[in-house]
Formats: structure tokens, C-alpha cells, sequence
């Protein structure tokens, strides 16, 4: 029996290996200054926002976080950005609330 590739297990593939050739070619890259680590985050943000609207742009991958946001844009007839960006703070402002019980807790999350 022949397995056949499918274009879920290819993407998987090719994100997989620009992901760690990528993790490879910066190694050596660690800013000391923090002028420094601010544009290399502003680089990284620009970076992400590319991959991000090459992602959504042609309705090819949709990953769980994107899908609910999608499925909501969607129903309630709302711009996908705007959705994005209000399901995104969300979830940060309750991961911090979270933070913030962790103490003497078993429950423990953290985003650093």
C-alpha cells in the first residue's frame, strides 16, 4: 500500500524546516542593548505580520487560534482584524490575571 502526502503533511513539513533553518542561521544573533533588542523585535513583529497575512490571505492553513477567530468574524459579520485583535488581548489579559493567582496555587501560567 502506497501513503500518499497530503498538502496538510507538505506545509507541515516546509514550516518545520524554515522554522529551525531560520533558528540555525540566527544562532549567533543576541542583542545586548536594549535599543538593540527593540528593533530586532520590531523586525521580528514585521516578520510575523508578513507570515500572518500570507497565512490568511488565500484561505489555505487555518490554524485552531485563527479558525475560532474566523468562525466569529464570520457569524457575527465583523472585520477579521479587529476580531483578531480583541481575541488576542482577551486571552492575554486573562493569561495575566492567571499570573497573578499563581501564587500558592497549582495552577501555574506564565508568558515570558
Amino acid at each position: 500500500m502506497r501513503i500518499r502526502r497530503t498538502r496538510h503533511e507538505q506545509i507541515t513539513a516546509a514550516v518545520f524546516l524554515f522554522v529551525n533553518l531560520g533558528m540555525f542561521c540566527l544562532g549567533w544573533f543576541s542583542p545586548q542593548t536594549i535599543p538593540a533588542r527593540g528593533v530586532s523585535l520590531l523586525i521580528g513583529c514585521m516578520i510575523l505580520a508578513v507570515g500572518i497575512c500570507v497565512e490568511v490571505a488565500p484561505n489555505v492553513i487555518v490554524v485552531p487560534g485563527e479558525g475560532i477567530v474566523r468562525a466569529i468574524s464570520y457569524a457575527g459579520k465583523k472585520d477579521f482584524g479587529k476580531v483578531k485583535v480583541c481575541f488576542d488581548v482577551t486571552l492575554i489579559a486573562r493569561i495575566r490575571r492567571l499570573e497573578q493567582h499563581r501564587d500558592g496555587h497549582d495552577l501555574a501560567v506564565s508568558v515570558h
